[in-house]
């Protein structure tokens, strides 16, 4: 019961800011041009590039040191501490070199304070919400992820509707924000800050080189992971400009509809897995359960989602519809990402977080390559295809590096086929838009998956009603 309860308390904020990502999608489409829209994208494109540099991995070196620090307040201090530092130097050589970068993306000097405002909005947000997620509450946690979006939402609508409508509204929504909301987090924290949390039974005192060596292949790793991110948006931009390229980001919007389940199960995954891990590390049997079982529900999902992909498109302004057709191959990104997290295990169990480079590596060179031959040929739908392809060899590299180190019985071949197929659907919904094909497309789909993973459809029931009861039978 415990397991179901703190999933579901993560899941309510990414629930409640995907509710509200959904309403501000039609009302913000409706009053911003693509291009003002494409700007905004390019904005936040560079500042999560640049935050993402600011962090160096040491993020994720505090999620994985956590649970074996002795002093937690001094872990956040190191790494939060070091990744302030290293937003200081990246923003004295955006300054130093601001004439000749942004005021030729941007032509405003503007946007240089509003670069490092959102870059130290961001990176302090994302350390102030890991405490709540390390600490596992749940619903705090919610709470701040439904209010950064709400808030975000509401001053985007304050400044679109009593000033300029332009891109610098969707700018200071998210610093703001960001800002409001990581306050309030620390504030809801309060137990971290108590001398208690620091006499724990743990084993270790991280020093910063230790940190460091776990962090900097992360950054790496991170950095890339965000070019990939990235790439197909900027090649777009350059090809075709930044009416194509806000359109590209409206379809990526209604794209995150599946992101409910990312998030949600991504953010109570990383901890759950690592302290089951620790009491267990012979526990391959329930994380290959799982594993399955969040494979079959992620694909029906986007197997559902891309079938009503022309219902979802209503909900954007007609300057907009031409993102129906781009909409299927970008369901794949969160798709593939969330089944991944479930056989990636290996690499974070046994340290070895170089490996997430060669993984970053591969997916950018995919999805760059691909870009540069697809975008000059088909635009938009060109930059979704290589988005596709490209967490295609994502999933596969993390799959192959993570079982290799921690093996997971995950139905490598039958998620395959299904993946083939699913991908061959895509690419017929996009290139001819029929209603017959759609339908037929959907139901094979669906009925493939049904029977080669008809057994585990029959364990899902029982697994629940074990982990309901606090069952420890096989799969403790």
């Amino acid at each position: 019961m415990n397991l179901i309860k703190k999933f579901l308390s993560f899941s309510v904020g990414s629930l409640g800011a995907a509710v509200i990502g959904f309403i501000s999608i039609p009302i913000v489409t409706r009053i911003l041009t693509p291009e003002e829209y494409g700007i905004a994208t390019i904005f936040l494109t560079i500042g999560i590039i640049l935050a993402s540099i600011s962090l160096a991995g040491l993020d994720q070196a505090f999620i994985r040191f956590f649970y074996v620090e002795n002093n937690k307040r001094l872990l956040l201090l190191k790494t939060f501490g070091t990744s302030i530092c290293v937003l200081f130097i990246l923003a004295t050589i955006i300054w130093i070199f601001d004439s000749n970068i942004l005021n030729r993306i941007f032509k405003d000097n503007s946007y240089f304070i509003l670069l490092v405002l959102y870059i130290f909005s961001y990176v302090f947000f994302r350390y102030s919400i890991l405490i709540l997620r390390m600490m596992q509450m749940g619903i705090r946690y919610s709470l701040v992820i439904v209010g950064q979006r709400l808030i975000d939402f509401i001053v985007i609508i304050t400044i679109i509707t009593r000033f300029t409508p332009n891109n610098k509204a969707i700018i200071f929504g998210s610093i703001i924000s960001f800002i409001v909301m990581s306050i309030i987090s620390l504030l809801l924290s309060k137990d971290f800050w108590k001398e208690k949390i620091m006499k724990e039974n743990n084993s270790t005192n991280s020093t910063i080189r230790v940190l460091s060596k776990y962090s900097i292949p992360l950054m790496i790793s991170g950095i890339i992971a965000t070019l990939y991110q990235s790439i197909d948006k900027i090649l777009l931009n350059h090809f075709s400009g930044n009416s194509e390229l806000g359109i590209y980001t409206a379809a990526f919007q209604m794209a995150a509809v599946l992101n409910i389940v990312q998030t949600s199960f991504s953010v109570f995954w990383t901890p759950f897995s690592l302290e089951k891990y620790k009491e267990n590390k012979k526990n391959n049997k329930l994380f290959g359960e799982i594993s399955k079982i969040i494979t079959i529900v992620m694909l029906i999902l986007s197997v559902l989602l891309i079938s009503f992909k022309d219902f979802l498109i209503l909900f954007l302004d007609e300057r907009y519809n031409e993102a129906a057709l781009i909409l299927p191959a970008l369901i794949m990104m969160p798709v593939l990402f969330t089944m991944s997290e479930t056989v990636v295990l290996g690499i974070n169990f046994k340290l070895k977080s170089h490996l997430h480079i060669y993984i970053a590596i591969g997916t950018l060179a995919t999805n760059a390559l691909l870009s540069l031959i697809l975008i000059p040929i088909f635009g938009s739908k060109g930059a979704a295809i290589a988005v596709a392809i490209s967490y295609m060899v994502f999933y596969y590299m993390r799959t192959y590096y993570g079982k290799k180190l921690f093996y997971i019985e995950n139905k490598l071949l039958e998620t395959s086929f299904c993946l083939i197929l699913l991908l061959i659907y895509i690419l017929l919904t996009m290139f001819i838009n029929n209603l017959y094909i759609n339908i037929i497309g959907s139901m094979f789909c669906i009925v493939l998956i049904v029977i080669l993973f008809n057994k585990e459809l029959r364990l899902i029931y029982p697994l629940i009603i074990s982990i309901l009861k606090g069952t420890k039978n096989n799969y403790k």
